[in-house]
């Protein structure tokens, strides 16, 4: 039996008393859009319910590739489980909320769904590729300067996520581009709760995350800073610092996002290499002030170069000084 993909020909709810899969033109166009940005670890629905008229919902169904199959779908509903105990534990509306888990058949293979709020915006890749943050709105494009403060409050907000979740033991390592979500007045939404992990005084310790085979990788080529590789390959021997990969991963978002995304598709073995040092820092194509460029430079140096010497009120220092 070859991989198991979840499609809306060959997944089947069961008990369509409660959910119905939608699958009108407009509802699988909206789906195909919806699992563009997504990691390929799952696949995304549109839902219905039946109880609450003129409302869409999200299906999280995992995809499974491999042997054991079965064990591996016993894995991902453990995992739902647990993003649920978290979630319900953390309370923020800055994730969707969580409505239901339940069971869909793919192929004929019980397969667990969880089912989330439906939510509207603009995810980071889409809004760094588009000028989304311009100053213009009605004349975008490299030579209209972005909106920093904008940019700031974004990520700050991100930051105070952060800073909420680590006070449960909590921390999310998965703010990349497709899991940050702005809406209308920048309201910020994050997904990806896969990458919610525990942390102990500042550590990361989370046994589970190593099992990869049937948690499911969680290392972005891009996004995920040497330190927690290490944490990985050395099979959480490593002692690994969380406030250092937050750093890191705030300021390659806030890097991405003042050079539209221009070296996020580059080959992996060099997604990074333009981000690890002063000299790479100081002549990227900013889509910045020259009165501000400087600033910049600065804010990055010190996010992404001195990371291992952050804490989250040092990194919440950092962001404001970043110029409106």
């Amino acid at each position: 039996m070859g991989d198991v993909i979840a499609t809306p020909s060959n997944i089947k709810i069961p008990d369509t008393s409660k959910w119905e899969l939608l699958k009108s033109p407009q509802a699988i166009g909206f789906m195909k859009m919806l699992n563009k940005y997504s990691s390929g670890t799952h696949t995304l629905f549109l839902l219905s319910n039946k109880r609450i008229p003129n409302v869409n919902f999200v299906g999280i169904v995992p995809n499974l590739s491999g042997q054991k199959k079965l064990k591996k779908s016993k894995c991902k509903k453990l995992l739902f489980e647990r993003i649920i105990r978290i979630l319900n534990e953390a309370r923020d509306t800055r994730f969707p909320e969580i409505i239901d888990l339940t069971t869909v058949l793919v192929s004929g293979l019980e397969i667990p769904m969880l089912v989330t709020e439906l939510i509207t915006g603009t995810n980071l890749y889409k809004a760094m590729k588009t000028y989304y943050f311009s100053k213009n709105i009605q004349q975008k494009g490299s030579s209209v300067p972005l909106n920093l403060r904008r940019i700031r409050e974004i990520l700050l907000e991100l930051v105070n996520l952060e800073e909420h979740l680590m006070k449960i033991g909590v921390a999310h390592v998965g703010l990349f581009p497709e899991h940050v979500i702005v809406q209308i007045d920048d309201i910020v939404k994050v997904t990806g709760y896969r990458f919610l992990i525990g942390i102990e005084d500042g550590f990361i310790e989370d046994k589970p995350i190593l099992q990869s085979k049937f948690y499911g990788g969680i290392v972005h080529r891009r996004y995920t800073e040497q330190s927690f590789q290490n944490y990985f390959l050395t099979k959480g021997a490593q002692r690994t610092q969380i406030e250092p990969i937050i750093s890191y991963q705030i300021g390659m978002l806030l890097f991405d996002i003042l050079t539209t995304g221009s070296e996020i598709d580059q080959d992996p073995s060099n997604a990074s290499k333009a981000v690890n040092n002063a000299l790479e820092l100081d002549t990227a194509n900013y889509i910045v002030s020259k009165k501000a460029l400087s600033i910049v430079q600065e804010v990055l140096y010190e996010l992404i170069v001195e990371r291992q010497n952050a804490t989250i009120k040092k990194i919440k220092e950092t962001l404001s000084s970043l110029p409106d």
